[in-house]
């Protein structure tokens, strides 16, 4: 492995390397509302993962818990992994893939030796985060390759990702979805024990080819034609006289929530169609969405998802006729997954709303955020730059006025 590939190396001692990192310049990954996702969706259902597999075993013998990600140069979600395996007794190895400037690299660099040094009782040997794209683990004998399967099979999978999901033609390289797809093929032929995928991604109709919306909505219209259940549920979406083509054209061409709502779905029909290729349900989970615009109307233009994948028994049916074959075992696909996912494709949690509505937990994701920067090394009390003044810019949260002592927020038409 070259010198630039992997982010340990050149890290020399640690006590040297424990100073503050360089240019802590706040983010949109630092905004309230990432905070909410962090720990409603990502935090939540990792939790709720441990704590299965700890009644199954899985950790005797000091197997960690096994996380692949896709981590920012400060490493929030890895230091939220930390403290979550912490309080729950569990090791755990992390493998991150992370191609961000060279100076958030120093910063990445300097994160990774502290984290060797201040977490050794929870962090297994061999986590790493890695200076190359994701994309490139469907390239045999690449590092990326090499680094994901050396890492794996995860129990954990968290793509957030700024690139969008769905773009490029089929025969375009270094797309995202394909590198979701080798995830999900790697996992199901390694090992029998339940995993979920969290994804992040913006979806903008702008962004997405007639041809890819075209086969994401030929998965809705497989189920459609499929089930009667399922047809009857999408159906209650249905303008007055309104036939599938022309529901699925007009969702398509809509911007927001519902362009959101029938991609998702769209997303999901995809997943759980892979999942039961390769003999897997696929459970679609609490999802969120939520605006990265500069200016009004702030329409929802990212999702996070979330779906469990569960090996499920496999029935053998003897076409010979020797022995008798159970009509109700035979594998069918199970339409519970398809309306679970419809349903939750469309009733995702608008968090700018949520937050526009609850004054109180805004205010709680702030205080949150700035105890987790503050234990990065971000002064978020500096005068002229604490972390309230630039929350104060953001015109996401123009809306929240004197929360506590604290100051007004007004909107200045900044991002």
């Amino acid at each position: 492995m070259s010198d630039d590939e992997s982010l340990e190396e050149g890290v020399t001692n640690p006590d040297t390397d424990l100073v503050p990192p360089l240019l802590l310049e706040y983010m949109p990954w630092h905004k309230p509302r990432k905070q909410f996702v962090r720990g409603k969706q990502w935090i939540h259902h990792s939790r709720s993962r441990v704590e299965d597999l700890q009644c199954r075993g899985y950790f005797q013998g000091n197997v960690p818990l096994k996380y692949l990600t896709l981590p920012g140069p400060d490493l929030i979600d890895i230091r939220l992994m930390i403290d979550l395996c912490a309080e729950m007794g569990v090791k755990l190895h992390y493998t991150g893939f992370c191609t961000d400037t060279d100076n958030q690299q120093i910063r990445l660099r300097q994160n990774i030796s502290q984290f060797r040094a201040s977490n050794n009782d929870v962090v297994a040997p061999g986590s790493d985060v890695h200076k190359v794209a994701l994309q490139g683990i469907v390239h045999m004998g690449s590092s990326a390759h090499n680094e994901l399967l050396k890492g794996g099979p995860y129990q954990i999978v968290n793509i957030d990702a700024c690139t969008p999901l769905l773009t490029g033609d089929v025969d375009a390289t270094g797309r995202l979805i394909d590198a979701v797809k080798f995830i999900i093929e790697f996992q199901v032929n390694s090992e029998a024990v339940p995993w979920i995928l969290l994804l992040t991604t913006p979806l903008q109709r702008e962004n997405i080819t007639d041809g890819f919306l075209d086969r994401l909505n030929a998965q809705i219209k497989e189920n459609y034609n499929a089930s009667e259940d399922f047809a009857k549920k999408l159906k209650e979406s249905f303008e007055d006289g309104e036939e599938l083509d022309a529901f699925l054209a007009r969702m398509s061409a809509e911007h927001g929530c519902n362009f959101l709502n029938i991609a998702t779905l769209g997303i999901s029909k995809w997943l759980v169609h892979l999942g039961e290729a390769g003999n897997c349900r696929v459970k679609k989970l609490n999802g969120f969405c939520y605006s990265t615009f500069g200016e009004h109307p702030l329409l929802p233009n990212m999702i996070s998802v979330c779906y469990l994948f569960e090996k499920q028994e496999r029935a053998l049916n003897d076409r010979s006729g020797i022995t008798r074959n159970i009509e109700n075992q035979i594998n069918l696909p199970n339409q519970d997954d398809h309306i679970r996912a419809l349903n939750k494709s469309f009733d995702m949690t608008n968090v700018d709303q949520l937050l526009k509505n609850d004054h109180a937990l805004y205010e709680t994701m702030i205080v949150e955020t700035m105890r987790l920067l503050s234990d990065i090394g971000y002064d978020v009390e500096q005068e002229g730059k604490s972390y309230r003044e630039w929350i104060s810019q953001d015109i996401t949260h123009d809306f929240v006025h004197n929360l506590g002592n604290e100051i007004s927020i007004q909107n200045d038409g900044k991002n």
